[in-house]
């Protein structure tokens, strides 16, 4: 008999459940074959939303199933498998899930596809995580300019009250202390507007820098 009989196959999967990343195995049919606790417990957290554009969806009926279940056009998933020879990592949206999958093909000692496992993460927390980043970064953004609106009409108002208190001589002296004065807070107003910026731009960048790299 075949090492790579479908019993033979499941038995030895079930190692794959003393891991805790999520990993399926589908056979040289793209049947599913084997699903460890971590993927079936990962699919049940996410089974609602999928299911609304699954239909008939469920967690624990995913062992058995075709992985055409999971994609929108399968042909395009079918003749990219057919091709592959190595490690192939991509992302995966159904509806407001958003999935990562690296797929590792399995070949028979004469060259051809016994097995693919697919190892899972879901990045749905993640990329709310994100939109909720990036809605607070729009709204510091609207607060800045604000704040540059600000210090700019400050300091023309400033500049305008110096022109005046010159314009007045010796009784506009004392006007002229108070304008100097705000227009040093303007200044300062304006570089603490730009560091601010500078910090956002950082932090945004981080934020995105780690998404990516997830």
């Amino acid at each position: 008999m075949n090492d790579l009989s479908p019993i033979h196959s499941t038995k030895r999967f079930e190692d794959l459940d003393r891991l805790g990343n999520p990993i399926m195995v589908a056979d040289a049919n793209l049947i599913i074959v084997f699903a460890n606790k971590s993927a079936i417990e990962m699919f049940r957290r996410i089974e609602e939303p999928i299911s609304q554009y699954i239909k008939g969806f469920s967690a624990d009926s995913v062992v058995g199933k075709n992985i055409d279940s999971f994609h929108q056009h399968p042909g395009i998933q079918r003749r990219l498998i057919a091709k592959m020879v190595e490690p192939h990592t991509a992302a995966l949206t159904i509806g407001d899930c958003h999935l990562r999958f690296r797929a590792t093909p399995e070949f028979t000692a004469d060259g051809a596809l016994a097995h693919v496992f697919v190892e899972w993460q879901d990045e749905t927390e993640l990329y709310e995580a994100r939109a909720q980043s990036s809605e607070l970064f729009n709204r510091v953004d609207g607060v800045i300019k604000v704040m540059d609106d600000i210090s700019m009409q400050t300091d023309m108002l400033a500049i305008n009250a110096a022109i005046e208190a010159a314009h007045a001589g010796q009784a506009g002296k004392g006007f002229a202390v108070v304008a100097t004065a705000v227009q040093n807070l303007a200044a300062r107003s304006a570089k603490a507007v730009r560091e601010t910026e500078e910090l956002i731009l950082e932090a945004r960048a981080l934020t995105d820098g780690g998404s990516d790299q997830s």
